[in-house]
């Protein structure tokens, strides 16, 4: 099936497959539509998945503020298995794709949110496949998780995930993750990702500190540029401060600025020593600093006003 733009009588989006058509306004609605057409073709035992290509295959999928939900299924009916290709965006505050608990989806699919909300709202069951670029970011139910199929390869993708709910040590993310541990980042205060065997679970960041300050008199440069302070570093400490982080390091750390899509915005190397380092010269919005000491890892959420 490939949703792509429909006629111009007054349906944007349209969904074909062989003699299959329908257009429709609604993503959501033609998502059903192709449930509807999928169920009327009888399988023996398991279903084989639905294809489902976003776009003609180069140009990316525009839904505006709408959200592609996948059709939530009623007790007793089965599953949905879709394995999804192409390029999809979104501009919304909640998400470009959201998949209900019940329905599993295979995606190699570029998928993007412009906006405020995740590219990915998942409950369901979610394999990750091929390099795709998501923009936006994944929230994970509590009842949900990632799994990285055996053709995943991010390359030098990142993809920043939230949880949903209260966080416990060990909880699985990602299923078969170990592998790409760079790839992914944990989003969620005060935790981190860690290999255990094959897959990737929390973990709770300690032995360093951290706090948080909206002291608009804090020392930082408006350009980018680390100041060092002359007092003396006696621990590991980082700590948000005005449009930045005031960095304490007895020895040497690294920090590592992401937008909420997970994009590498830079990474600075520092010595012993205090510094203020600014974000002012970045656009205004949230963004994430990973402050690494050694081994020790800590993750701040730093707004720039």
């Amino acid at each position: 099936y490939i949703i792509d733009y429909g006629p111009s009588n007054g349906y944007p989006f349209k969904v074909s497959k062989d003699t299959f058509f329908e257009a429709g306004t609604s993503i959501t609605d033609l998502l059903a539509a192709i449930k509807a057409d999928a169920d009327t073709k009888p399988c023996p035992g398991v279903c084989p998945p639905v294809f489902i290509q976003f776009g003609n295959g180069d140009v990316t999928l525009s839904i505006g503020t709408q959200t592609a939900e996948f059709p939530i299924l009623s007790s007793g009916i089965g599953s949905f298995y879709a394995v999804l290709s192409g390029k999809i965006a979104s501009n919304n505050s909640s998400s470009t794709i959201k998949i209900p608990e019940s329905i599993g989806i295979n995606t190699s699919a570029d998928i993007v949110n412009t906006g405020s909300g995740y590219a990915i709202d998942n409950s369901g069951s979610f394999t990750i496949s091929g390099s795709p670029v998501i923009t936006g970011g994944i929230k994970i139910s509590t009842v949900s998780r990632i799994e990285a199929s055996a053709d995943f390869t991010p390359g030098e993708n990142t993809y920043s995930i939230t949880l949903e709910g209260d966080v416990s040590a060990g909880r699985e993310v990602v299923t078969n993750g170990a592998a790409y541990i760079d790839n992914f980042m944990l989003i969620n205060p005060g935790w981190e990702l860690e290999a255990n065997g094959n897959n990737l679970v929390t973990k709770f960041i300690q032995g360093i500190s951290s706090s948080s300050s909206s002291d608009n008199s804090s020392s930082s440069s408006s350009e980018g540029t680390p100041i060092r302070l002359p007092q003396i570093a006696t621990a590991n400490q980082a700590t948000q401060i005005y449009n930045g982080v005031n960095l304490q390091t007895t020895n040497n750390a690294v920090i590592e600025i992401y937008s909420l899509s997970g994009d590498l915005i830079n990474r600075q190397k520092f010595g012993n020593g205090i510094y203020a380092v600014s974000f002012g010269h970045l656009p205004k919005g949230m963004y994430i600093a990973r402050v690494s000491f050694g081994s020790e890892k800590l993750i701040l959420r730093v707004p720039v006003r």
